[in-house]
């Protein structure tokens, strides 16, 4: 058995306006105002976390890991004295 696919070429479009009617609907509204108020409640700042995590080392402690770890290192050659 051969199966023929036949394209006709008919499609339906809603038109923009009726999707924004439908968006801007009050039922929609109201879903979205209560979902923002809800999460409104839950947020937590991003940094709550990292505070805990610094709160054991001291400013000295803090630049002298600083100073060590942007240095660059000894090992590498100069770019100008090396000549090619």
């Amino acid at each position: 058995m051969i199966e023929v696919f036949n394209h006709l070429g008919i499609s339906v479009v809603t038109p923009s306006w009726k999707i924004g009617e439908i968006l801007m609907g009050d039922k929609l509204t109201k879903a979205r105002k209560k979902e923002w108020e809800e999460r409104q409640h839950s947020i937590v700042p991003a940094a709550s976390g990292i505070v805990d995590t610094l709160a054991g080392i001291t400013k000295e402690e803090f630049f002298d890991v600083l100073g060590r770890v942007s240095r660059p290192q000894e090992d590498q050659p100069d770019e100008e004295s090396s000549e090619t």
